[in-house]
């Protein structure tokens, strides 16, 4: 199923649904980043949670040192992307 961002962020809890539906919410997303390729680094960023070198198809949860983030990883896994297994890391 698809949602709009505005869906995703009342779902998710992250606002209420009055929040969203405000002309403030909408000047708020469109002073937010929209475009991590200009100085995200996935390989930089792999580097500082892992001793492994990033390759996007073998890259998994347990090859992240802290067990905080690997928690945090299987979080975001099980609840945004409703995956049963957290092993393989989603990008």
């Amino acid at each position: 199923r698809e949602c709009s961002l505005r869906e995703f962020a009342w779902i998710m809890g992250l606002y209420t649904e009055g929040e969203t539906q405000s002309p403030h919410f909408i000047l708020f997303l469109q002073g937010c980043v929209q475009d991590f390729t200009s100085g995200f680094l996935d390989v930089q960023f792999w580097r500082s949670i892992s001793n492994y070198e990033y390759n996007s198809h073998d890259a998994c949860e347990g090859q992240i040192r802290s067990p905080i983030y690997r928690f945090l990883h299987l979080l975001i896994t099980f609840s945004i992307n409703h995956k049963h297994y957290g092993d393989k890391v989603s990008t």
